[in-house]
Parts: structure tokens; sequence; C-alpha cells
């Protein structure tokens, strides 16, 4: 005799009911629904807009110096940490630059913040950049090529703060700038 812990069912296309063809279009409506509804979801969730753009620029004070701008556009009502601060707590803003050394990075300098205090932290101010904002990086000799570069950073509006995330922000020399 034989036996068994867990029985064997036999399937069979009997077992499952049948769906009407009107019924199967309503349910496949209702599934494109709930993808589109958590794709948006998803989509809020991810945070706000930001773009960053390269441009080169000669430095005015020394000759054979040259300057790399990197313009980083942040949606409106969003706001990133100021690469220093001045609380240990905070992200702050940080551009690194791939072989550092190989490109002749001379210095990294992030824009003066913009200091105010927000609803979730009031009367602490903070540390800031908003909207369109400018890292300028000087290297010891005409721009580069080409180079890897990332952006550290945590978006956070007036009532939260999402985790930090890093977006590459590669530069790659047009023909004919300098």
């Amino acid at each position: 005799m034989r036996a068994s812990l867990y029985p064997v069912a036999e399937t069979s296309a009997s077992n499952f009911p049948a769906l009407r063809p009107g019924r199967a279009a309503r349910l496949a409506g209702l599934c494109v629904l709930i993808a589109t509804v958590l794709a948006a979801t998803h989509a809020g969730a991810a945070g706000p807009s930001v773009t960053a753009t390269w441009r080169v620029e000669p430095a005015a004070t020394k000759p054979g110096v040259t300057d790399l701008v990197l313009t980083v556009d942040l949606e409106k009502g969003w706001h990133v940490n100021a690469n220093d601060p001045d609380r240990p707590y905070l992200i702050p803003t940080t551009l690194e630059i791939g072989e550092a050394s190989t490109v002749g990075v001379e210095s990294i300098r992030y824009p003066d913040a913009v200091v105010h205090g927000l609803a979730f932290a009031p009367g602490t101010p903070l540390r800031l950049y908003e909207g369109t904002f400018a890292i300028r990086v000087r290297v010891a000799r005409e721009a580069p090529k080409t180079f890897e570069a990332t952006l550290g950073f945590q978006a956070c509006s007036d009532e939260k703060c999402l985790p930090p995330r890093t977006l590459a922000v590669p530069f790659a020399a047009k023909a004919g700038s300098r």
C-alpha cells in the first residue's frame, strides 16, 4: 500500500472557471490600470527632477588652467543640503571625479549656500542649495576629452527627505570647446 503525506491532485482545465470574453477584457483593463497607478506612485516616490550639464570656461585668473562648471537644476519645491551642511547627520551634496589626478583636478568649489529654516525644523537654519546652482572644477590644463563623475545628494522638500541618491554626470568635451 502506498501512502503519501502530500496527496497529488490531478489538474485539469475543468478545475478553473472559464472567463467570458467581456470579463477577460475587464480583468485585463483592471490589470493595466493597477500597473499604471503603481508606476505613477513609484515615479512620484523617486523624487524631484534633477538635471546636470557641463560647460568649459577658461580660468580668467590663471593661463593654462580651465574651469569645468557643472550646472545643476533642481525641481521647484525641493532642495539639497550644501556641501558643508554644518550638522554631522545631514547628507552633503558632493561631486566625485573619477581618476581626479589623471584629469588634473586642482579644486572643486561649491556654491554659497542659501540659509533658512524649514517647516520640519523650525528655528533651525539649514545650509541648502535650491533651484539652479553651479559646482566649479578647476583643472591644471585644458579640459580633458572625457571623465566619469557622480553627484551625490539628498533631496528634501519642506515636509520630507528622500533617501540619498547618486547621479552619474559624465563629462564629454564638445568639439571646439575651450
